[in-house]
């Protein structure tokens, strides 16, 4: 009540005026004369007026100007996620996308993110079954498939199709690529690692369905960041061997060979040892171990001699890595005996 006051009449709440019931539709009417929006009205009422639930009011008078609802903004686009698929090929995404002149399906497997790609001579339905056919021949048959609404999809051939697979159709309504957004995400995928194939001299020779196998086993075999592996490490049981393994993986061997065997540290602890003249420790079993002083038995067709040489690896549990005179050998703990250097 202290706020309260009379001016001319009329009831301020505040200095604003207090509106009754009956006037509040009217001033609600001249407030929104240029349709302002909610925030800019609430603002511009409390400068002026009050009654109880005028927020409220403003909101819902808003709410329902036609004028306003039909020039407004889109909405905030709400996004849901599919069920996590629990196995390959349970759940698949479907689309058309042309390129280079050419039309292909993409076929993208939301367990994997496994990626097909196929060229289609036409996408009638009659293509499109054939298409998917090929892949279910390999991958098994899908319990959903999601696409867009074009026509192959559509087709009540392909509705058949589904009906007598037991497959689950879903279709993506129009204009709402998100709805599909594997696919949609497939499709940038492969048109843009095309787009640089193409681009790249290397494979200027090459005609477009080759650059699509480069570009899927090149995908299929790299790290997906969702998956925190390859899509094709996801489905099968071994990981496709690819030209990085061949070029720059070394060979089993060869990572035996560079754990366990450094020749420059061994030279020390030869000559380390050598110079101190000290006595090697005794193994069970004759094992032997990096720095080892050894007598080599050297066998050249009918010659047999023992040489000396030095234990400067282990290669397994019975053969090791041996220097003599200079020269790396592999030699079988059956070829060697313990050397004993005498003291001074």
């Amino acid at each position: 009540q202290s706020c309260l006051s009379l001016f001319n009449d009329c009831v301020l709440y505040s200095e604003k005026v207090i509106v009754p019931k009956s006037c509040q539709k009217r001033v609600l009417e001249l407030m929104h004369g240029c349709h302002l929006g909610v925030i800019r009205m609430k603002q511009e009422a409390r400068r002026y007026v009050y009654w109880p639930g005028l927020d409220k009011d403003i909101e819902e008078f808003v709410q329902r100007c036609e004028v306003c609802s039909k020039t407004g903004r889109m909405p905030k686009k709400v996004y849901s996620k599919w069920p996590e698929a629990r196995r390959p090929f349970e759940r698949v995404h479907l689309d058309f996308f042309h390129f280079g002149g050419k039309t292909f399906l993409i076929v993208v497997d939301a367990y994997s993110k496994w990626i097909d790609v196929r060229l289609m001579s036409r996408t009638d339905s009659d293509s499109l079954i054939n298409a998917l056919n090929s892949v279910f021949r390999i991958f098994g048959k899908s319990d959903l498939i999601v696409s867009d609404n074009g026509p192959p999809f559509n087709s009540q051939a392909f509705v058949d199709y589904a009906r007598q697979m037991k497959i689950e159709l879903k279709k993506s309504p129009a204009y709402s690529p998100e709805s599909n957004g594997l696919a949609e995400r497939g499709v940038q995928t492969a048109k843009s690692g095309l787009k640089k194939l193409m681009a790249d001299p290397k494979y200027g020779s090459c005609k477009i369905p080759e650059l699509v196998e480069v570009f899927l086993f090149s995908y299929r075999n790299s790290y997906c960041q969702a998956l925190g592996c390859s899509p094709a490490s996801k489905i099968f049981s071994f990981v496709p061997k690819t030209d990085l393994d061949s070029n720059l993986k070394p060979k089993q061997e060869k990572v035996k060979k560079r754990v366990r065997f450094d020749l420059r540290v061994t030279e020390k602890v030869i000559d380390k040892r050598e110079s101190v003249n000290e006595k090697p420790r005794v193994r069970k079993n004759d094992d032997y171990a990096v720095g080892d002083l050894v007598w080599y038995r050297c066998e050249y067709k009918t010659m047999r001699s023992w040489l000396e040489a030095v234990i400067v690896g282990v290669n397994s549990k019975n053969t090791y890595y041996i220097d003599v005179s200079g020269n790396t050998k592999l030699a079988s703990r059956n070829q060697l005996k313990r050397r004993v250097v005498e003291k001074n």
